[in-house]
């Protein structure tokens, strides 16, 4: 799933999201930050306005980094159930 991620120390690029869990989700990227960054993750949807989803930086490597999800809502996890659901 395409996103795009954007951050205070992060600059706005897109970015391939996978393995998503209610937990945290990898990241495919060419430019991965360091671990311990926090940024967005926004993802356009067709059915809605795009949401917002605050990531943790967990693990990195040379082309992805895996991300914790930071206090996600009530809407943004009934969001990751049914995408988890559909995959």
């Amino acid at each position: 799933m395409a996103v795009a991620i954007k951050g205070h120390a992060v600059q706005v690029y897109a970015a391939n999201m996978e393995d998503v869990s209610l937990g945290g989700a990898r990241i495919a990227t060419s430019r991965p930050p360091p671990e311990g960054t926090t940024f967005d993750v926004i993802i356009m949807r067709d059915d809605g306005p795009p949401l917002c989803l605050h990531a943790r930086v967990q693990r990195c490597s040379a082309d992805s980094i895996g991300v914790a999800w930071v206090k996600p809502g009530e809407r943004e996890l009934m969001f990751l159930l049914a995408l988890m659901q559909s995959h």
